[in-house]
């Protein structure tokens, strides 16, 4: 058994019944015991609520509250948390055994740091693997490549104390955990590990994936709200207005969520040269290089 200090476990759901039963238990299988699992029911309408009360663990702590939004429910539930680390996990993606083990090491050992997180494996609908991640791991390449977003939620791990100093997860629609990630990165340095540690699931109706002409626009006043010493509610309040209208006009698109994975060029190469490196090695010298590549792009802008 390891052991260390307390991790609050948040998984906020709606309508994930088809997926959460595999979610929760990934997270109760853990190498890393000393954590409790608060799960928040924003209202869902399926059987959700079922398939969270066929586990008996003491560890979880089950609360449901009428349908707030994505935004609200995960400040709600975190303001639950009692750990001296947050880790988030979605209710429809799965953590390998060790994920929390080995990011609650990193933290433990790095204290300058507030964040850490992981590469991801990108799954189906149905669970099959479709693709992976090879993401900037550094904290000087995670803060040049924002508001791009290189950080998968459900492969996080973060101070409380640093979340608690700016103000936690704001109540947007659509992008509240890049904003986060951005104010945090204010307070203290971020890592991601060279690991793959998540299954991170694509499927039509993520909201990430979906149409939305007002992309730009949102991902501008994401920045706008991360430099801000205070979010305003005043702006939290035109930014999920213009959330709403990218919905409405989804409605006038034939399928406008359809989402379909692409095989990344890194991807393309890391086919290639595990061949002849093997799977460690090879993930380990491309990562590096695309280190330098992103360093060197970003130092030529100034």
């Amino acid at each position: 058994m390891i052991e260390g200090p307390l991790v609050s476990v948040i998984l906020s759901t709606y309508n994930d019944e088809k997926y959460i039963h595999e979610t929760i238990s990934s997270v109760l299988t853990q190498t890393y015991h000393n954590f409790e699992f608060i799960i928040w029911n924003d209202g869902s309408t399926d059987e959700t609520e079922k398939a969270v009360m066929a586990f008996q663990d003491p560890r979880i702590k089950y609360f449901y509250h009428d349908n707030t939004g994505i935004g609200k429910a995960r400040f709600m539930a975190t303001a639950e948390a009692r750990g001296k680390y947050i880790a988030v996990i979605d209710g429809d993606d799965i953590w390998m055994p060790t994920r929390l083990a080995e990011c609650v090491k990193f933290m433990e050992t790095h204290k300058e740091y507030v964040l850490v997180c992981t590469q991801a494996f990108y799954i189906n609908e149905n669970g099959n693997l479709i693709g992976e991640s090879f993401s900037v791991t550094t904290d000087y390449n995670i803060r040049k490549r924002f508001p791009l977003n290189v950080i998968t939620h459900s492969s996080t791990l973060f101070s409380k104390e640093a979340y608690d100093s700016v103000g936690g997860y704001a109540g947007l629609r659509q992008g509240l955990d890049q904003l986060l990630f951005m104010r945090m990165a204010k307070v203290g340095k971020m890592k991601m590990l060279n690991r793959t540690l998540v299954k991170y699931r694509v499927h039509h109706s993520s909201i990430s994936h979906s149409y939305n002409p007002y992309r730009n626009t949102l991902i501008n006043y994401r920045m706008k709200m991360a430099k801000d010493s205070d979010i305003s509610s005043w702006d939290i309040e035109i930014y999920n207005s213009i959330c709403v209208r990218a919905t409405e006009l989804r409605k006038n698109f034939p399928n406008p969520s359809r989402y379909s994975y692409k095989t990344t060029i890194e991807e393309r190469v890391y086919g290639v040269i595990k061949c002849f490196l093997g799977n460690r090695i090879s993930r380990f010298v491309l990562v590096a290089f695309k280190n330098c590549v992103v360093f060197i792009k970003i130092k030529m802008q100034f």
